[in-house]
């Protein structure tokens, strides 16, 4: 698919433009000139029509999941969603799956009983997939019920009552508890970014940090106080938060955040093969590693209620219906769009305790490197491909000019 002279004279227009006004134009002119590419078509697989209120949907390579808020529902699709079974007769009796993973080893679900009034949990595990399924051992055979389950290769995480989190080294079998003080109303995701163990928290809890493996944490809620975060991806040295129906991202390991636009109203996020996507009133890709987002809606029903990726495709539920789409619609996208032009920017200068810097998404590893007045570099960054922005504290820096440089580009900067 090639781009037409108009759309790459805009899109190195757009490239001059600031990072919100970016996003805004880049979303318009995608719809006024590339609309075939904005509104491709989106198959609507062969599940049943349903309620996904409350759904529980999980992807791991070929295989589907969906558990819905009824009693007597798990359905399974084997070939990437074109085909859907109801396998909840393979369950124990009289149980229904609250969440589920693979853990290397098996599929993992925790489960309860039908019985709304009902505590009583359990961990089972199946090795076929989910045809059979037999109880763990160790306390996992006891344990209430698990949400947001979560695979780390070395260790398991999971959501527990209001506000704990446990923690499993054995596959699930044994669950220990790593802390039972979190504030908010439970976790609903967990993120592992290098060392830093992260989970997100609704009703206000914000966003909490470990990086020893859990034994302790910290909370960051700057900017997400009272908000519902849904779900929180990482790219680069960036997090992606949906939280409160929008879409914040944070370069400082969560410390601080910013909302993209209020034209972007999200709930999900999916990130695979280095795109991006995000769900809510429509669905949006990012084909940069987060410094555009164009829409993708296309041909979806109105309402959007969850996705999910392989390295296939991109699921949607939508409309009571599960819907795909080829990831090969973006990456030749990605393939055949123009390097764009290298800029660099800073935020809200002078700046007194932090820097905010923005330049175009980077084709390769680059250096961001800080000079003093007298030409003495005081930082050397090194960035990755992908990346478009960084927060510098400069807190341990004194009052004065400084000049960032990045490539070709340089910005000066005044500390207070």
């Amino acid at each position: 698919m090639a781009y037409s002279p108009a759309f790459r004279y805009w899109f190195y227009a757009v490239e001059k433009l600031s990072h919100h006004k970016m996003i805004k134009a880049f979303v318009v002119i995608v719809t006024m000139v590339f609309s075939r590419y904005a509104v491709a078509q989106w198959e609507k697989t062969l599940f049943p029509s349903s309620d996904f209120s409350n759904a529980v949907f999980y992807v791991h390579d070929h295989s589907l999941f969906v558990s819905l808020d009824g009693f007597t529902t798990l359905y399974r699709s084997q070939d990437d969603g074109a085909h859907w079974v109801n396998i909840h007769d393979s369950l124990p009796k009289e149980k229904r799956v609250e969440s589920i993973i693979y853990t290397g080893k098996y599929l993992l679900a925790s489960m309860f009983d039908w019985n709304p009034d009902s505590t009583v949990g359990r961990c089972y595990r199946s090795t076929d997939d989910g045809n059979t399924w037999q109880l763990t051992t160790g306390n996992g055979k006891d344990i209430a019920i698990i949400y947001a389950l979560a695979d780390f290769n070395t260790f398991l995480l999971g959501a527990y009552g209001q506000n704990s989190i446990v923690m499993s080294t054995d596959n699930g079998d044994n669950w220990v508890s790593i802390v039972d003080t979190l504030e908010g109303y439970g976790v609903t995701k967990f993120l592992l970014d290098g060392n830093h163990l992260y989970a997100a928290e609704n009703n206000g809890g914000g966003i909490y940090c470990s990086t020893d493996t859990g034994r302790t944490w910290r909370r960051f809620n700057n900017q997400l106080s009272y908000t519902d975060i849904t779900d929180i991806i990482s790219a680069g040295h960036t997090l992606f938060a949906s939280a409160l129906q929008g879409l914040w991202y944070s370069t400082d390991s969560a410390k601080h955040w910013k909302n993209y636009s209020d034209t972007i109203k999200v709930t999900s996020l999916s990130k695979t093969n280095n795109l991006l996507f995000a769900s809510g009133d429509n669905i949006y890709c990012s084909l940069d590693t987060g410094n555009v987002w164009i829409d993708i809606t296309g041909n979806l029903p109105v309402y959007r209620s969850f996705i999910g990726t392989n390295d296939k495709y991109i699921f949607a539920g939508s409309g009571g219906e599960i819907w795909r789409r080829p990831l090969s619609d973006f990456t030749n996208a990605v393939h055949q769009n123009p390097p764009p032009l290298l800029t660099l920017s800073v935020l809200s200068n002078p700046v007194t305790s932090s820097a905010d810097f923005e330049f175009s998404a980077l084709h390769d590893q680059q250096i961001l490197e800080l000079f003093d007045m007298l030409g003495r570099s005081v930082l050397r960054q090194q960035l990755e491909a992908g990346e478009f922005r960084l927060y510098i504290d400069m807190e341990k820096y004194p009052a004065g000019i400084y000049v960032a440089r990045l490539g070709t580009e340089s910005v000066k900067l005044i500390k207070k």
